[in-house]
């Protein structure tokens, strides 16, 4: 017996993956608009409870979305380095790498989150990474949620400590995956974390192409 896949159907398959959609939280990211898309930016008392949606954008060097009034500071917040280079605040200890995103949390420990909202019914890849941007980084709680609901949460250590989770997952149209950030066990100073966060939705034909791939299947005798 043997299996082909024809050139046509090749392509389809290729087509297929090159046309899944990749929300990017970093890349996508918007310092003129919250929410921006399928992302929104905002703070929550506690894990897992109600979204506060930052409302004042910030661009001093990198932009941070903040709710300044809460504390009289611009934290908690999710900020973005979109400068185009590499950029060292010195008095903080903290570096951001062209185009990364980071999140902070409050003095009063209250959790500074970036939401994804699906758009769609869909199963979806999760992909998220934490690090530490601040040299004197000593500890920081970090979480994944779905639907206010954990299902992933690390204590991040020292500088040069890094928390990654993939997951897959099948959403309804309105869920939301939640990245988030606290202060750990200690305060909110040095607790500014890069996050590399992407969700990657299957293009819409992938189903039909699995389909295709089976009917594409043929004995053939010697």
């Amino acid at each position: 017996m043997r299996s082909y896949i024809s050139a046509p159907l090749a392509l389809m398959v290729a087509s297929a993956a090159a046309n899944a959609q990749v929300f990017d939280a970093a890349a996508d990211f918007s310092a003129s608009s919250n929410p921006n898309g399928a992302w929104s930016y905002g703070y929550t008392t506690s894990l897992g409870s109600a979204l506060n949606t930052y409302s004042t954008s910030q661009t001093p060097t990198v932009t941070y979305w903040t709710e300044p009034a809460l504390n009289g500071s611009p934290y908690p917040n999710v900020a973005h380095n979109g400068t185009g280079s590499t950029y060292v605040n010195v008095a903080s200890s903290i570096t951001w790498a062209t185009g990364q995103l980071s999140i902070h949390p409050g003095p009063a420990n209250e959790k500074s989150v970036v939401r994804w909202t699906a758009p769609a019914a869909a199963t979806v890849d999760v992909a998220a990474s934490y690090t530490p941007l601040d040299a004197q980084a000593v500890d920081t709680d970090v979480h994944i949620l779905i639907n206010g609901a954990s299902v992933y949460s690390q204590i991040l250590g020292a500088f040069g400590d890094v928390k990654s989770h993939t997951t897959t997952v099948s959403v309804n149209a309105g869920d939301t995956i939640d990245f988030v950030v606290g202060y750990g066990t200690t305060n909110y100073f040095e607790d500014t974390v890069g996050v590399d966060a992407t969700i990657r939705v299957p293009a819409p034909g992938a189903a039909v192409v699995g389909i295709a791939l089976v009917v594409g299947w043929s004995p053939r005798r010697r």
